[in-house]
């Protein structure tokens, strides 16, 4: 009936700037990380530097009051995802976003 166009450009516009803080803290504040730049999509895909992992990162950030998804489940083989982080946007404002970069960035090692 033509409502998918306009309400896809509905959404593109509501995430468009949760992404692209997302990506700016990034690249302010984990540029010795290593992840794509999507263009869309509701989350961003990061590989850690060696030294981090899962199942350290995970407890830390609980403790810190962060949730964070375990990147081993996003791989067929566990092992390589013990570096990845998967950062979802889409659920957080900027400001939102900026507080939980505050909370996750001093748990991750260079």
């Amino acid at each position: 009936q033509g409502f998918y166009q306009i309400n896809l450009e509905k959404v593109k516009k509501f995430y468009r700037p949760r992404l692209q803080r997302t990506l700016e803290l990034l690249d302010e504040r984990l540029s010795f990380t290593s992840y794509a730049r999507p263009e869309g999509g509701f989350f961003v895909g990061v590989t850690l530097p060696d030294g981090n992992d899962m199942e350290t990162l995970i407890p830390k950030a609980k403790a810190a009051g962060l949730a964070i998804s375990d990147g081993r489940g996003f791989y067929l083989d566990r092992a390589l995802g013990e570096r990845f982080l998967r950062i979802p946007f889409c659920g957080l404002k900027p400001e939102e976003l900026e507080a939980a970069f505050d909370l996750l960035v001093p748990l991750i090692q260079k």
